[in-house]
């Protein structure tokens, strides 16, 4: 009884914390699906704290019809779903509605977590070797060796490309992968199906966005494959 009194509280505590902030104007969430658990909404609250973090410096209040929207000026996934409804200010408080869309999806992919288990695992690894290496020692093929190509892109990107691309990552600061941002696709080699993650990453307060990478033979590749032409 005790241990289960102590699982509530804690449960209420995480919903009732607050998420971030603006200023001196504190965030917290609501969700627009009533039919959420506890847990839940744990899950669904810690996915958006780790989406939107990093990405506020690159926010700004809309207003239409009465109404005030958070909105973002980042235009890739997941920034290209409705995430959110309008917010509701009291006092030093903004209330940052989740929508039923964004909540669904975040809580969608959790199967995701057991099934590529291994891969997630790598992909902090990956991720800090894209930061830390000396691209300048690196032979061509090994620089070739972190990208997957489809066959057109091939035609047209050298080893040099590669690796300005490698040296413009060592600036950009990598956020952690929220749950949301990985994806089961049919996109890939041979059209199969592919565990694809998405990226937060910044450079100062100049942009904001998300590096693809696909999981393909047991490791991580950066990949450009959805805009094949």
């Amino acid at each position: 009884m005790k241990k289960k009194l102590l699982i509530a509280i804690a449960f209420i505590s995480a919903l009732n914390a607050i998420a971030l902030n603006i200023g001196t104007t504190n965030i917290i969430f609501s969700y627009e699906d009533t039919n959420l658990t506890a847990e839940q909404k744990i899950i669904v609250s810690n996915c958006v704290h780790k989406v939107i973090e990093p990405a506020l410096p690159f926010s700004f209040f809309s207003h239409f019809r009465e109404k005030t929207y958070l909105k973002f000026i980042v235009h890739d996934y997941p920034f290209k779903l409705r995430m959110y409804g309008a917010v509701n200010f009291s006092e030093n408080t903004m209330t940052l509605p989740i929508t039923k869309e964004f909540s669904t999806e975040i809580l969608s992919k959790i199967r995701l977590q057991s099934e590529y288990s291994n891969a997630i695992s790598q992909l902090p690894e990956f991720c800090a070797r894209l930061k830390t290496q000396n691209v300048s020692q690196l032979s061509d093929t090994e620089v070739d060796g972190f990208f997957l190509l489809t066959e057109s892109q091939k035609k047209i990107t050298t080893s040099s490309m590669n690796r300005i691309y490698l040296n413009n990552l060592n600036d950009q600061v990598f956020y952690e992968v929220p749950i949301v941002c990985f994806r089961k696709e049919n996109v890939g080699p041979n059209n199969g199906s592919y565990l694809w993650a998405y990226v937060p990453n910044s450079c100062g307060r100049i942009t904001f966005h998300h590096l693809e990478l696909i999981y393909y033979n047991n490791r991580w590749y950066i990949s450009d494959w959805h805009h094949d032409f």
